[in-house]
């Protein structure tokens, strides 16, 4: 099993997380700041695609308490992980080990937050660490796997918010109108050229309709 360690999150509180595993980024603190300006008192319901050890979603859950918020990750580890750190930040997630490319729930979700791999097979060199593989490159899903997913579970007025590396954009525009949604907003989070991070705002085509009328 490997080795534990104590991170310290952006918002003060300390979580554990895999010392060879993916860090904590600048990213993901982005990723939160834009999501607590988004989210109003009405959007319940949020899914976090590929949770990991469940940062993003436990600092949601300590900024909107009265929040239901699940994550979902296809590691069993990370899944373990996040629930130990639900429990140290006194928070209540609902943590499920879950494949992303079958999930689909009856319930569907006001919010969907997305911090995928950012690379796809074969764009660059893996290292010796599985987990931090998997959390950098396309091994257990795909740029498409994660839209398909999202439009399974959004409600018909929800939002989804995904994080991607500008070199994705055209290939993820592509799948997001495949499946009747559009980019209506983004924010650019670090990085330059084709690597830099940005956050995409999806809403259903039909639902930019209805507001415009």
């Amino acid at each position: 099993m490997p080795a534990e360690e104590k991170v310290i999150l952006p918002d003060g509180e300390t979580v554990i997380n895999q010392s060879v595993g993916q860090p904590v980024s600048s990213d993901t603190a982005f990723l939160v700041e834009i999501l607590s300006q988004e989210i109003s008192p009405k959007m319940i319901n949020i899914l976090d695609v590929g949770c990991g050890n469940g940062i993003i979603a436990l600092m949601l859950a300590r900024r909107f308490p009265a929040t239901r918020i699940t994550g979902i990750d296809i590691q069993p580890g990370l899944i373990n992980l996040a629930l130990k750190n639900a429990d140290c930040c006194r928070v209540n997630v609902d943590f499920l080990k879950a494949d992303l490319r079958k999930f689909s729930c009856i319930d569907k979700f006001n919010i969907i937050v997305a911090n995928p791999p950012y690379f796809a097979i074969g764009s660059g060199r893996m290292g010796t660490d599985d987990e931090r593989n998997r959390s950098r490159f396309e091994l257990d899903c795909n740029l498409p796997d994660v839209i398909d997913c999202i439009a399974r579970n959004c409600k018909p007025d929800g939002n989804a918010y995904v994080m991607y590396p500008a070199m994705r954009e055209a290939q993820l525009t592509e799948h997001i109108r495949k499946n009747g949604m559009m980019i209506v907003e983004r924010w650019v989070s670090s990085g330059n050229n084709k690597r830099e991070a940005r956050v995409y705002k999806i809403i259903w085509e039909k639902a930019d309709v209805a507001t415009a009328e």
